[in-house]
């Protein structure tokens, strides 16, 4: 049985949610095959300095983004992180003594290859690119891998452009784990509801950003709860990730609205809930835009990461998947739209034209897992 440490991290769901795809599309795939090992060797300020200046500061980011993202400096940032990593790193190989190391992560590749020198590690580099558009140039600072897995033809593109082998890289379809990928059209709406306390008849929104509570959350739901026709006729289920004050903040708005606004904190069964829903609203990260498509549900985009996720609002727009607004109340203002001819038995005709678009994209990325899990195996044979 080879072993395969997954490198990830806590700045953001996306990690997480790519390398919790990875394993188990290789669990799955080739059972009793692999062993496989989660890994975050990451200080945890990494983590609370991205949900801070993602969530508060994006112009920031968005202008750190350009200004960083080239050749030369990726080199630099990479440098300067293997000072921060490489103790923990070499000590995990030396542990672990795995045959290859799988990244999910931009901050984990040439930190790598150097820990594995280190340790006297001869184990496999795999690199999973986690934005599917606009990757930042720290993604192709490293150039020696085994194994590149690209989740689109663009990101392909721009690796050949950067310098990588092409040899070395497959195209993969974007990963979702297997709850996504397998069952999501024999779920049956109103019984789902019922399961989960909600009403089985309402318009059901899906209002999600992150792990941290980011994508206009609060805004959205203090104009929705203003709105008598959403308050008539709609539901409201909010993910407030582990964002405390978030969670407060919208208590208040939900007492004095029974039975519109519920909300949750950081959850596991996202699919479930956005099975019962009719439509998904939030920042513009990879994963939640994927899952929806998985699911077959309209997206609306309350905005992105500037820089890494801009590639993805035009996703959305390119391929009629949903609908990209980031002033609060112009989403309201569709939201009244959609839930207005909304009933139990017939969806919105908007909602109805996006549906084959969304079949469409799920069904190129349906074999991502697939791909991926197949690639490290003949590497590892």
């Amino acid at each position: 049985m080879k072993k395969i440490l997954i490198i990830y991290s806590k700045t953001g769901g996306g990690h997480l949610s790519l390398a919790q795809a990875l394993e188990d599309g290789l669990n799955h795939y080739f059972p009793s095959q692999f062993e496989t090992h989660l890994i975050d060797p990451f200080p945890k300020i990494y983590a609370s300095s991205y949900k801070t200046v993602g969530a508060n500061f994006q112009e920031f980011w968005g202008k750190n983004f350009y200004l960083t993202n080239r050749p030369e400096l990726a080199k630099v940032m990479h440098n300067l992180n293997d000072v921060v990593v490489n103790r923990k790193l070499v000590k995990i190989i030396k542990k672990e003594k795995p045959d290859a190391v799988l990244t999910t992560h931009f901050f984990a590749s040439l930190e790598i290859e150097k820990a594995l020198k280190k340790a006297g590690s001869k184990a496999k580099i795999i690199v999973a690119i986690a934005d599917p558009f606009t990757p930042h140039a720290v993604w192709f600072t490293y150039k020696n891998a085994d194994l590149y897995l690209s989740p689109t033809k663009e990101v392909t593109g721009l690796m050949v452009e950067n310098g990588i082998e092409k040899e070395k890289i497959v195209t993969t379809g974007w990963l979702v784990r297997r709850d996504f990928r397998e069952n999501c059209d024999e779920v049956d709406q109103k019984t789902l509801r019922k399961i989960l306390g909600l009403d089985e008849a309402k318009f059901t929104i899906f209002l999600g950003g992150s792990g941290s509570g980011g994508g206009k959350i609060y805004e959205l739901a203090k104009l929705l709860s203003r709105n008598q026709q959403i308050i008539a006729g709609s539901q409201i289920i909010i993910l407030c990730g582990n964002h405390r004050q978030l969670m407060n903040r919208l208590m208040k708005l939900a007492e004095a609205h029974p039975g519109l606004l519920h909300l949750l904190p950081y959850v596991t069964n996202v699919r479930e809930l956005m099975a019962a829903s009719d439509v998904v609203i939030g920042k513009a990260g990879p994963n939640i835009l994927f899952e929806s498509i998985f699911m077959l549900k309209p997206f609306l985009a309350t905005g992105c990461l500037p820089g890494q996720e801009d590639g993805n609002l035009e996703f959305i727009k390119r391929e009629n998947l949903g609908w990209v607004m980031e002033e609060p109340a112009e989403a309201v203002e569709l939201l009244t739209k959609l839930s207005t001819s909304n009933s139990a038995s017939t969806l919105n005709p908007l909602i109805q034209l996006i549906i084959p678009n969304l079949k469409k994209i799920r069904g190129q990325n349906l074999d991502g897992a697939k791909n991926a899990s197949s690639a490290i195996s003949k590497l590892l044979q």
